[in-house]
């Protein structure tokens, strides 16, 4: 079969040329190739609709704020330096009275909070320790003895050592609380903090301080009992 004879057999049954190039024997148009202009072959991508050159915007979705507080959270009024100061004068008068189940109650709801500053903690720790001894009944007894000595025999003109003679007097008629008191001398180091306690539960003081530098143990001689 001659070319011409081909190529009028493929334009009656509408097959086009090879290669889809015009048949410049057969005088027909060129046949279009669906993969041409599309270098990967994808004939989907020659069919691709129209992209819309005015896109309407998307709805952007709105934060649910119904569960939202209604106030917002403010700090709790006041300064916590200014409260505990409060708190401290009130513990001085309160100690006057030398009730220890009145200082505890008293000092609960401080060692609570968890925004006081160390040495405020230490305050409030020191104390508390202080009345847990001050509870032993041979202890209670022994203070009140003590404090009735020192504020009918002090020498204002010696104070520091007339407390310690009375201390000393004291301590002479209960043995066992003599002991105690030698017994810390095994702390090392630490039997300073525990002197400290001992006397001031002794003596119904305030302790204040730890160190050489400064007054660690008050005594308010305004105490009536």
């Amino acid at each position: 079969m001659s070319r011409h004879n081909v190529e009028d057999w493929l334009a009656e049954f509408d097959i086009p040329a090879a290669g889809g190039q015009p048949d410049p024997m057969g005088g027909g148009p060129p046949m279009s190739d669906p993969t041409m202009g599309n270098p990967g072959g994808d004939p989907n991508v020659a069919n691709m609709p129209p992209q819309d050159m005015n896109p309407q915007p998307q709805e952007v979705p709105q934060d649910d704020i119904t569960q939202d507080p209604q106030v917002p959270e403010m700090p709790e009024p006041g300064n916590s330096d200014e409260d505990f100061e409060t708190w401290k004068r009130n513990y001085f008068k309160e100690s006057i009275k030398g009730d220890v189940e009145n200082l505890l109650d008293l000092m609960s709801p401080m060692r609570e909070k968890e925004n006081l500053q160390p040495y405020q903690r230490k305050f409030v720790e020191d104390n508390w320790n202080v009345q847990l001894i001050r509870r032993n009944e041979n202890v209670s007894q022994t203070s009140k003895e003590i404090r009735k000595s020192i504020r009918e025999q002090l020498d204002v003109n010696n104070p520091g050592t007339s407390v310690v003679e009375h201390l000393h007097r004291a301590l002479d008629t209960r043995p066992m609380l003599n002991n105690k008191f030698i017994q810390m001398l095994g702390y090392g180091a630490y039997k300073g903090e525990l002197h400290r306690k001992f006397i001031a539960a002794l003596t119904s003081s305030v302790e204040v301080s730890s160190g050489h530098e400064r007054e660690n143990v008050i005594f308010n001689e305004n105490n009536t009992q």
